[in-house]
């Protein structure tokens, strides 16, 4: 049971480190969207090569890691048949958050948008819910009216007046694209945590990089069919940001595709918090970008709100834990009365020619 514990402990770690790796390496992600905006290039060409070589990168890492397991091209195809569906849906949900991620980093505040993503667990709780039956907690029902007073408190210069600092239109897009965005990553967490629970061998990681392709071709088409150029007056230190930019997003899905296997979905929610918390520190290091009042207030009670649920899930899963430690103790087999009885007429039994025969 100790060791059972001590490799349970270890697979708790490893998926935590995983989580973190991955959420500290899409930090820079805004900041390098910003730059990428500054040397000339448009939303489309920022998407595509960003798509491109997020592709690029993770592929490679699905190369590399299913090389370590010697597995065949003919065994990879196997291993996605057995779970069509898994991979199609995590392909596309891959396209749509990719895609739509830099053009809200490019229509509002970097503050924002890290902000209203952050609403993953949340929405994680509630498609738990409604998909798998998991019992929707009242701790997620109050984070539900907290999200709710945030996230009015961000939009409330928009509310109150027409004037914004960012542009109007532009910004409350952007912001609504952020709340779709947080709800895509909980979609994604929702069909890994699925398939490592119905089809473990499905390679989730080989779908987040046909996803970020697809996403890239949607783009392509779109530019193909408006007359538009992607690369058009775009410098070659672009291509280098983008470069950099692509290993960033495709840290994320590789990480999102391989944590759940090892924790929680309340734990990985509660790492997200990292980017919150770093990625508007990147812009205004950077950029001296000064996220409204407003983004400040609704950001600290969202980030409360957030990290109190996902605390009090870990809260509640530790005493599950307990409780179903001490019911495994409690119903091990006790021995009889005539069981006990034997043992202690044995304990008190004088010494026999046989006992003398043992001692000698």
């Amino acid at each position: 049971a100790m060791n059972r514990s001590q490799d349970e402990k270890a697979l708790r770690r490893r998926g935590m480190m995983i989580a973190i790796a991955g959420i500290v390496s899409v930090t820079p992600d805004a900041v390098l969207v910003r730059w990428a905006s500054h040397l000339g290039a448009g939303r489309l060409a920022i998407v595509f090569f960003k798509m491109l070589s997020a592709f690029s990168f993770t592929i490679a890492w699905v190369m590399i890691s299913e090389g370590r397991t010697m597995a065949t091209p003919k065994r990879l195809a196997l291993r996605c048949r057995g779970g069509v569906r898994y991979m199609v849906g995590a392909m596309v949900v891959q396209a749509l958050v990719s895609i739509h991620y830099p053009v809200a980093l490019l229509l509002t505040y970097a503050a924002n948008v890290v902000l209203l993503s952050s609403l993953q667990p949340v929405w994680s709780a509630l498609l738990g819910w409604f998909f798998l039956h998991d019992p929707l907690p009242v701790r997620t029902l109050i984070a539900l009216v907290g999200s709710v007073v945030a996230v009015l408190l961000m939009f409330a210069p928009r509310i109150v007046s027409s004037q914004d600092q960012h542009g109007s239109s532009s910004n409350d897009l952007g912001m609504v694209i952020a709340i779709g965005l947080g709800l895509g990553m909980s979609a994604y967490v929702l069909l890994a945590r699925t398939a490592s629970l119905k089809s473990p061998d499905v390679p989730l990681t080989l779908a987040s990089a046909l996803g970020a392709l697809l996403g890239a071709l949607i783009v392509a088409v779109f530019t193909a069919f408006t007359d538009g150029s992607l690369a058009r007056g775009v410098s070659p230190m672009f291509f280098l940001v983008m470069a950099i930019d692509g290993v960033c997003s495709g840290s994320i899905f590789i990480a999102f595709s391989i944590a759940p296997r090892y924790i929680p979905g309340v734990q990985i929610g509660l790492l997200s918090l990292l980017e919150v918390i770093l990625g508007p520190i990147w812009v205004l290091i950077i950029y001296n970008e000064r996220p409204p009042l407003f983004t400040l207030i609704g950001g600290t009670v969202l980030v409360l709100t957030v990290t109190g649920h996902e605390y009090a899930g870990l809260r509640a899963e530790a005493v599950h834990s307990r409780r179903a430690t001490a019911n495994v103790v409690t119903s091990s087999p006790r021995p009889s009365s005539v069981e006990l009885a034997i043992a202690d007429a044995k304990k008190h039994r004088p010494l026999t020619a046989i006992d003398d025969a043992e001692f000698e």
